[in-house]
This record gives C-alpha cells, structure tokens and sequence, in this order.
C-alpha cells in the first residue's frame, strides 16, 4: 500500500508540474530526496491551507492545517498522540507543526486520523481514491485548464513520456521539467 500511495503523490506532483511551470503556483510537490532516508509530498493551496506527508521506513505520517475546516484546539495533545516512531516527522520546522488541524498517520494499512475532519482540502483517503476525472475537476477550478483525463489517467497509471506532457501542456519546459522528474523521483 505504501509503493502504491507514493506513486500516487508522485504522479499528482507530475501532473502539477506539467501542467504549472512556476513551483510557488503548484497545488502538489514531491521530493523523493528530502533526506537520505525520507521523502516528502506537500500541497499549498493560495489561501493559507497546506498539508505534509512524511514517508520514511518508519511509515507514512500527514499533517494539514486547513483554515477552512478549523485548526485543533489543542494541537499539542493530538501531536502527544502520534507513536515515538514519528517523533521526526513531528520535530520538523518545514511543516509548521505549533497548529494544525489534524495529523494522520499510518499503521497496520489503516490511516488513524486525529484531530479535525478535512473536507476542504484532500486528505490521505480522497488521495487514493483521486481519479482522473477528479484531477481534471481541480485542472479546470484551480489552474483553470481544460485537460484531457485519458491523458491524466496514463499518468496516474505511470506511463509518462515526454510526449505526453507536451499533449497536456503543449507550452511545457521539457528542460525544467526533466529536473523536476528527478525531484520527485519518477523515472522518464
């Protein structure tokens, strides 16, 4: 389950970055290189919401700050909550972790959710249940881009190709795309 929900981030980040050249514009971002032994998916929305995965040999951890579903009250006893396996993922800066308004994490292939219910934001169970249509629905609301969801589809099942992204976004940078392939860790 874990392979598979990486390929997932991974193939969303893909397809936000084909599709949006600026990173600082980009909904989802991954970074199969966050440390030696970790990797890390983010997505910011413009209007102060944000989420982390953590993906590590130690699982898979996620916390999201969604303004509009409310932060927790008390977000240090949710943090108090996580098992000591993620003391990492809970002690980095990068993800703001003095608020939020949940943490996920997984355990056994269950994702045990803490905090506040997230509706306005996708959390880790509407990510593995993203379709392409799904996707194409956030193209055409957020980056405001008709796309085609047979091409969304290749992707998410992972068959990329250069020319395939240039069918999504005929104006994409292949060169600056390539680098962001090695980035997220997907291989062309």
């Amino acid at each position: 389950m874990i392979e598979e929900f990486k390929n997932k981030l991974k193939n969303l980040a893909l397809l936000d970055a084909i599709l949006e050249q600026d990173w600082e514009l980009r909904y989802y971002s991954y970074n199969s290189g966050w440390s030696p032994t970790e990797e890390m998916a983010s997505l910011r929305d413009s209007c102060g919401g944000e989420w982390f995965f953590l993906i590590s040999d130690d699982g898979i951890a996620f916390k999201c700050t969604s303004p509009e579903d409310g932060l927790a009250e008390d977000f240090e006893s949710i943090k108090n909550k996580v098992p000591d396996r993620f003391k990492v993922f809970l002690e980095e800066p990068a993800f703001s972790m003095n608020e939020g308004s949940c943490i996920w994490y997984l355990e056994n292939n269950n994702w045990v959710a803490l905090g506040v219910d997230i509706n306005d934001l996708p959390n880790p169970t509407k990510i593995q249940q993203m379709s392409a249509s799904n996707y194409c629905v956030y193209a055409s609301n957020i980056l405001e881009q008709d796309i085609d969801s047979n091409l969304v589809q290749s992707i998410l099942d992972g068959r990329f190709s250069f020319d395939l992204a240039t069918k999504l976004n005929p104006d994409v940078d292949i060169d600056e795309l390539k680098k962001d392939i090695q980035e997220i860790g997907i291989s062309s």
